[in-house]
């Protein structure tokens, strides 16, 4: 059973913020390590050699000489502070960002860290510029105020990066937040998503009837989707259509079909499409497995599975499903081009990667 830890409400920028600070606490809590260096990664070089983690160190016996009092150990942690701004579609104003510089005071190191779904506009991002350097050169409070925008994408990134397959709790939050990010339209990438949900017994009907099917009508739309058994993607397909059908006595009942990479698009299903939705239902009764597909269900349908071998090397099997962009494998390059030129291609290059 997988338990979905962030919020989800649509279009609510307070509970962006509130699910991005508290990954970033459940990170902390799992990882302290891999917290701190991606808190200094954050500042760059403005933190000293040591980062913000603590430092720990005996003072020198012959400095106990004098008349000053001197300590046998010191424990040291460097002072931060990181003022967090979300937004949702680069909405941010150069007056909200200037206010927020006086939520400083005397910290070693100062953040102010803004979060969107895109890169910021480099105008836009020019011009606080000059305002943060401004405030810099009349504040009497210091260090000065650093800035840095990130994406919820890069953030994902970053973080795990830092990690690797052992880090079983760590790489599974990653993957849940990574969950509620592309679901939230936090990262908007459909061209190169591959959605991938375990499955078991219905492994070769989804090959046969070409499609997988669940009842969680709330889809995403994604290129690809990926077939996840035995700790591993054994098969994937270029998605076609995405449609929500249910079935009764008169037949196939038809509620919402889309292209999911022209969602703006009329389509409907063909013939071919129809009846393998009608074998996959028939084949579950035969079965006689217990699952309802008279009930609506979600098909995602594709030209054909190729099978692959994208191999799994963290411990444990896959809680729910997992997006992976195949940016992150090098299958995608920065304008959102495929590196490989059909399924059949993408298939061969899984199998010479894995993941955690």
């Amino acid at each position: 059973m997988v338990t979905q830890i962030f919020q989800k409400y649509h279009s609510k920028e307070n509970v962006v913020t509130a699910n991005t600070v508290f990954f970033l606490q459940r990170v902390k809590s799992i990882s302290p390590e891999i917290y701190y260096q991606f808190i200094d990664n954050l500042f760059s070089e403005e933190t000293t050699e040591n980062g913000l983690q603590e430092s720990m160190f005996l003072q020198d016996g012959q400095n106990k000489k004098g008349g000053r009092s001197i300590p046998d150990a010191v424990i040291l942690q460097p002072s931060y502070k990181i003022v967090i701004e979300t937004k949702l579609y680069g909405e941010f104003r150069l007056e909200q960002l200037k206010g927020h510089l006086n939520d400083f005071s005397n910290e070693d190191n100062k953040l102010l860290l803004s979060i969107d779904e895109n890169d910021m506009d480099e105008k836009f991002k020019s011009n606080f510029q000059h305002i943060l350097n401004n405030f810099n050169n009349l504040s009497h409070l210091g260090n000065k105020i650093s800035f840095k925008h990130i994406t919820f994408r890069s953030l994902i990134r970053t973080i795990s990066s830092f990690s690797d397959e052992r880090d079983y709790e760590l790489n599974n939050l990653i993957n849940d937040f990574h969950n509620y990010c592309v679901e939230d339209n936090l990262i908007n990438n459909p061209k190169s998503l591959m959605r991938v949900p375990p499955v078991g017994a219905s492994f070769n009907e989804n090959l046969q009837f070409k499609l997988y099917y669940n009842n969680k009508l709330h889809f995403k739309n994604v290129a690809y989707i990926g077939l996840y058994t035995d700790k591993s993607v054994k098969a994937v397909g270029k998605v076609l259509k995405i449609a929500i059908v249910g079935y009764d006595d008169n037949g196939l009942n038809i509620l919402k079909v889309r292209d999911p990479l022209r969602p703006e698009t009329k389509v409907g299903l063909n013939e071919n499409e129809k009846s393998r939705i009608i074998g996959a239902i028939r084949s579950n009764e035969k079965q006689k497995r217990g699952w309802n597909l008279h009930t609506p269900q979600a098909y995602y349908l594709v030209d054909k599975f190729v099978k692959t071998n994208f191999n799994k090397i963290s411990k444990g099997g896959l809680l729910g499903f997992k997006y992976f962009d195949l940016s992150d494998y090098g299958l995608v390059n920065n304008s959102g081009k495929c590196l490989f030129k059909n399924v059949d291609e993408l298939a061969a290059k899984l199998s010479n990667k894995t993941w955690s």
